[in-house]
């Protein structure tokens, strides 16, 4: 059963948006009916997650010394992705999220659970606001699938698992020229705006 429910916020989604959002939720539906939502105002939200980004000034600077480290050698092995990534952690810093995939109980749900902040996305485009929200649910949805864990080091999978994650939800609206616009901001963090990477692979976003 889905259960999207209020936290703090005043904010509730009406059948129609709740309709919308199971359409396009086909493979992501033992998700949708078995992962609570909760809608949270700012402070709740920033109390109950520990979301960090990287930077993406850091990040930039990063990558331009280190290509320059290797240029005269191949980055083909998997030892030096993982180590780069690795390297690259000092570039991690905390962002204000606007949606969140909590695995662990805590005082607002004993089970696994995904908390949206409506005014955040209110404030980042009032103009998208409904289809922004609905994808926004549709990655925090895949989080939760994603949830089995991976055999790559925390940032690696950071960075790959955000980029999917925004891909897979971005694949799920079309005519959303306004909302690619303001997904693919280069002021965002560089593992969501990476989501482009993996549109551009035909059939990997089914």
């Amino acid at each position: 059963m889905i259960s999207i429910n209020d936290y703090d916020t005043g904010f509730n989604m009406d059948s129609t948006a709740i309709g919308k959002l199971r359409s396009k939720c086909i493979i992501l539906i033992d998700q949708l009916n078995s992962v609570p939502i909760f809608f949270v105002k700012e402070e709740t939200m920033d109390n109950h997650n520990s979301t960090t980004c990287l930077r993406r000034d850091c990040t930039k600077e990063f990558l331009t010394t280190y290509e320059r480290e290797i240029e005269n050698r191949k980055w083909a092995r998997e030892e030096d992705v993982v180590g780069t990534m690795k390297r690259m952690e000092h570039c991690l810093g905390k962002c204000n999220a606007v949606g969140c995939y909590i695995q662990d109980a805590d005082d607002i749900s004993d089970k696994p659970h995904i908390l949206i902040c409506p005014e955040r996305i209110n404030h980042r485009n009032k103009n998208q606001f409904q289809d922004l929200l609905l994808e926004i649910i549709i990655h925090e949805l895949t989080h939760a699938y994603f949830s089995t864990g991976s055999e790559l080091n925390d940032l690696s999978k950071h960075i790959i698992e955000e980029s999917l994650c925004e891909a897979y939800a971005f694949s799920k609206f079309e005519n959303t020229e306004q909302l690619f616009e303001f997904i693919s901001d280069p002021k965002r963090p560089p593992e969501y705006t990476a989501f482009k990477f993996w549109i551009e692979i035909p059939g990997m976003c089914p």
